[in-house]
């Protein structure tokens, strides 16, 4: 906390020594009010002014939240406290208290977050039971259609043969005959899409576990993981390396859901490929106590503005290409369970680097 006083007769402005620390100043030369304004955000500098010159009209108190202007990126927070005081008429000021609150700030968005993806989680968990059952009866019936249209379609051949066209839902036969096995391929295709984003719901609304598992090897992990995506790699990049540690060390883990991380980075890093020469390079390594696996892809890139988010519910940079924004959320989840991080760090247009980092599992040698 640091004093400040503004006396309204000369418009001099005090700060108290504490206030070029608070504000992470080197020093605290400022000498009027204007001055002082400066250092707040520029949204939030003209506010306290207005506030401050109505405080002089009227007198009373003032207490308002602002934010410093030392960094877009991780703004500071601050309390600002004012009182009007006219004891003396030759001394005239407003003064106060100015807080730093980033702290408090940050820990009542966690609250706000934390209550808002709990109210999240039930309504997904509720949306997914009702989805998800007719969608198994579509997945259910499709293959059958396939079938009888196979089974029909010798019988549409011969009378297309011996008497030429005729009306099929409306189209004439031959053009017809090979839309609606494209079509039913198509309702396949987005009924199993459904079913999939039914399952990343259920998966992000289901509850924490505090079963940590098996110990799981990050090497053999990875192996099993990449034939899942053996498909995708082959259809975005000729430049996939997978560079694995050089001993066998292990982390305490689910190894299925620790494998589903592993395929949502790998798939994120291939799908942001704009060219066949682009690399994506997976690297198992160990740092201090903590086993890395890192995915590094020469991508797109994640803009900054949306880099903090990029983990977060339904945020996906992929809306138009069918992304859900639940893949990196449940893996987020996953990783957290397992005492573990994710980091990410991006540049537009050069790629993007993410490291899940878990403990080293030490097994506790029998008493």
């Amino acid at each position: 906390i640091a004093d400040w006083e503004w006396n309204l007769a000369t418009n001099c402005f005090y700060g108290s020594p504490r206030m070029a620390a608070l504000l992470q100043l080197p020093k605290f030369d400022v000498t009027d009010l204007e001055g002082f304004l400066t250092l707040l955000h520029p949204d939030d500098g003209n506010r306290i002014g207005e506030g401050l010159q109505q405080l002089k009209i009227e007198g009373g108190q003032l207490s308002l939240e602002c934010r410093s202007a030392i960094s877009e990126d991780s703004p500071q927070f601050l309390h600002l406290q004012a009182k009007y005081n006219s004891n003396q008429e030759s001394s005239l000021l407003i003064f106060g208290t100015i807080q730093d609150v980033t702290e408090q700030h940050h820990l009542q968005e966690e609250a706000s977050r934390a209550t808002h993806l709990a109210a999240l989680g039930e309504l997904s968990a509720g949306i997914g039971h009702e989805i998800n059952n007719p969608t198994g009866v579509i997945l259910m019936d499709i293959p059958i259609i396939q079938k009888a249209f196979a089974d029909i379609a010798p019988l549409l051949e011969e009378h297309y043969c011996c008497n030429g066209t005729f009306p099929f839902a409306g189209l004439p036969y031959p053009e017809m005959r090979d839309e609606i096995l494209l079509m039913l391929d198509d309702m396949r295709g987005n009924a199993q899409r459904i079913k999939r984003i039914v399952d990343e719901l259920r998966d992000f609304s289901r509850p924490t576990e505090d079963d940590k598992g098996m110990p799981v090897d990050l090497n053999l992990l990875v192996r099993k993981a990449l034939p899942l995506l053996s498909h995708q790699i082959k259809n975005t990049t000729d430049c996939f390396q997978v560079n694995y540690a050089e001993q066998e060390i292990l982390v305490l883990g689910e190894f299925n859901k620790l494998e589903q991380v592993v395929v949502n980075l790998v798939l994120n890093a291939c799908q942001s490929l704009s060219e066949r020469s682009q690399k994506v390079v997976v690297t198992i390594t160990t740092k201090g106590d903590r086993q890395l696996l890192i995915v590094k892809d020469e991508g797109v890139g994640i803009p900054a503005e949306q880099l903090a988010m990029i983990s977060s519910p339904f945020f996906t940079t992929r809306r138009n290409e069918g992304g859900t924004g639940l893949g990196l959320s449940v893996s987020a989840r996953i990783v957290e369970q397992h005492d573990g991080q994710l980091h990410f760090a991006s540049t537009t247009t050069q790629g993007t680097c993410v490291t899940m980092s878990l403990p080293i599992w030490q097994e506790k040698e029998n008493p």
